[in-house]
């Protein structure tokens, strides 16, 4: 495999004064402060590609990168996750041990305009004209999406590389074939092969990894590990150095989640947008979007100058508004939901002035976050393209901070906003969660799996002993059998899709036994990643929170060799799972919103499951754990139900 030719070689344990004195790019001099002369005279005999040249120019002036020993010592982070068989928490501890835990205030920031070359420059151009013009569907791409999603030589905020070519010379010939089909003519198409192909290579996909700039071309497209953001950059590299257009799309926070989301998008010949969210094989129409989708912005090179003119006099900015280089896509990706909403200013706690920017938030945990933003007009306050449903709360900023200015509102396809007012009357609530189980995907797993009894060791004709038709809910789930018949052979079989993930089995042989049966454990050999963590021996070691997750989508199960046969009363399961069920000693507070969160008392849970008698109707609910985790989210207590927003 070819090397990137990059300006900050990828070497870990070089000491930072190798790395200053091989940079390709120079520093800032004074053949530099020429920068937009010399390049627009390079091309002042090629139209388009000075039309090129100046859009880079004119938006790359806040552009930037980090330097630092410490940010170069860091990068091996990525390797380790892609080839080290530990954890990313136990990789991210042992980087910390060698290397000091990362922070950013020790890097130094460096600006695009003051440090990179006319050759630079000149080499990403080239490059992208090449692609552009040679691929069979570059005709069917504008020159304003090649400039948006060909031409940049960057994503956001990672060092400069050289990174065309060698991805180029990588990945083109994947393409051979597919140059010959009738359909060649669509990039998105050509997208589908190289998606297809980087799926079947391996991937590591974490949350658990610091915060550190981006990766960059090298270390992305090397390694495919890290999160959400690593990956859908190693994808934007690999298809704009093949000429396909292709970007990010993101939401500042998802609708139901605690933080923010980033997927890959890409423009077919009509210019219609398609997403995919590597490393998931399939591209697909944004409407099929599952996840919650109250604001989705297009990250783009240029700024948008529209919101930069309506802003430019107003003070009090939050950070993503002082240089918004996105645009709003959010109705692209609801397509019908998608609605306006108009609230009067009554609803504020405090004036706000005609011609005041007013922000919209959505919750993370207990805090809330800026995602939206709309001038006062008059006593109205109006947002647009508001997308899915929503719980939101309205504010302005003062001394450079946000300052919440309503009480919480819920927003459906109506565009009606519905606020949260506790009611006189107090109900009583059973609780089983402080996150929204449906949302982690993964006790939905559980969803069609089966429990099954057999007296042959290969389950040849097995009798079903209970099938999973509904998601459970809680941590602990119990269900009573009917068979009269007696097995030596148990298990759990997951369903389709599901990788055969739970965490705990119990067969007992009378509805009132506490303690299960034992035996041989057994089952289907092999687990994710292959690293012997969650394998099937797993469903059978009395943790909750240890689980098995099979190798393959279908076909896994676990169960046990009994010696001899028994009847089947009970059974006793836990899906799978990411630590968020009530779990009993551990301290919890209930929180109802009334202009702020009020405490409705602590509890040390007793079982998987927390009984609160003084709650009032309508409130919205927050259910803190004192002694462990961070995912935790507001909800509503609906029809004897929690309800996660």
């Amino acid at each position: 495999m070819k090397t990137i030719k990059t300006n900050y070689p990828y070497l870990f344990f070089v000491p930072f004064l190798v790395f200053t004195l091989s940079l390709i790019l120079p520093g800032c001099n004074k053949k530099d402060t020429n920068l937009e002369y010399q390049l627009l005279n390079r091309y002042k005999n090629e139209p388009l590609k000075y039309k090129a040249a100046k859009f880079l120019l004119d938006n790359m002036g806040m552009y930037y990168y980090y330097e630092g020993e410490q940010l170069e010592k860091y990068k091996i982070l990525y390797e380790s996750l892609a080839l080290s068989k530990q954890t990313p928490v136990e990789i991210t501890d042992s980087i910390k041990k060698m290397y000091e835990a990362f922070n950013p205030s020790d890097l130094y920031k460096k600006y695009d305009k003051n440090t990179l070359s006319v050759d630079f420059l000149s080499y990403h151009i080239d490059w992208a004209f090449k692609v552009w013009q040679e691929q069979p569907w570059g005709k069917n791409i504008s020159f304003d999406d090649f400039c948006e999603y060909i031409l940049p030589y960057r994503i956001g905020d990672e060092q400069p590389e050289y990174w065309r070519e060698c991805l180029y010379d990588q990945y083109n010939p994947l393409l051979d074939e597919f140059r010959k089909s009738t359909h060649s003519d669509d990039p998105v198409e050509a997208a589908r092969v190289i998606i297809k192909y980087l799926c079947a290579q391996n991937f590591s996909f974490t949350t658990q990894i610091p915060a550190l700039p981006r990766a960059g071309a090298t270390l992305t497209t090397t390694w495919k590990a890290g999160t959400c953001r690593e990956l859908a950059d190693c994808v934007v590299y690999i298809c704009r150095a093949l000429g396909i257009p292709c970007g990010i799309d993101q939401m500042i926070m998802v609708g139901n989640g605690n933080s923010g989301h980033l997927w890959n998008f890409f423009l077919d010949k009509k210019q219609q947008t398609y997403y995919c969210e590597f490393p998931d094989p399939e591209i697909r129409l944004p409407e099929e979007y599952k996840i919650m989708k109250c604001k989705v912005q297009r990250n783009t090179f240029s700024i948008n100058r529209e919101i930069e003119k309506e802003l430019r006099s107003k003070k009090q900015k939050p950070l993503f508004l002082e240089y918004p280089t996105f645009i709003d896509v959010t109705a692209i990706y609801n397509p019908e939901e998608c609605c306006s909403v108009s609230l009067p200013d009554n609803v504020l706690y405090n004036e706000v002035k005609t011609g005041t920017p007013v922000y919209l938030c959505l919750s993370s945990r207990d805090q809330w976050v800026i995602v939206d933003w709309t001038i006062k007009k008059g006593k109205t306050i109006r947002f647009k393209d508001m997308g899915g449903t929503g719980v939101y709360r309205i504010a302005t900023r003062t001394n450079n901070r946000n300052v919440m200015n309503s009480d919480p509102f819920l927003i459906a396809g109506d565009g009606v906003a519905k606020f949260f007012e506790p009611e006189e009357e107090l109900e009583e609530v059973v609780l089983f969660a402080k996150y929204h189980i449906l949302r982690d995907s993964l006790s939905i797993r559980m969803r069609g799996g089966v429990f099954e009894g057999a007296n042959e060791p290969g389950f040849q004709s097995p009798d079903t002993l209970h099938l999973v038709t509904e998601i459970p809910i809680r941590l602990t789930n119990t269900v009573y059998t009917n068979s009269p018949s007696s097995y030596r052979y148990v298990r759990y079989k997951g369903g389709t899709n599901s990788f055969c993930n739970v965490a705990e089995v119990g067969f007992f042989t009378a509805m009132d036994d506490s303690i299960p049966l034992k035996g041989k454990i057994i089952g289907t050999p092999g687990s994710k990643n292959n690293n012997g963590r969650n394998d099937y021996t797993k469903v059978f070691d009395n943790d909750p929170y240890t689980s098995f997750d099979y190798k393959e989508r279908d076909g896994g199960w676990s169960g046990l060799d009994l010696t001899k046969p028994h009847t089947i009363k009970k059974i006793v399961y836990t899906p799978r799972n990411r630590d968020n069920f009530i779990r009993k000693g551990d301290k919890y507070e209930l929180f109802y919103f009334k202009n702020n969160w009020v405490s409705l008392g602590t509890q040390i849970a007793v079982s998987d499951s927390l009984l609160y008698s003084n709650v009032p109707k309508g409130a919205l609910l927050y259910l803190r754990n004192w002694t462990r985790g961070n995912d935790e989210r507001i909800f509503s207590y609906i029809d004897s139900k929690q309800f996660f927003w």
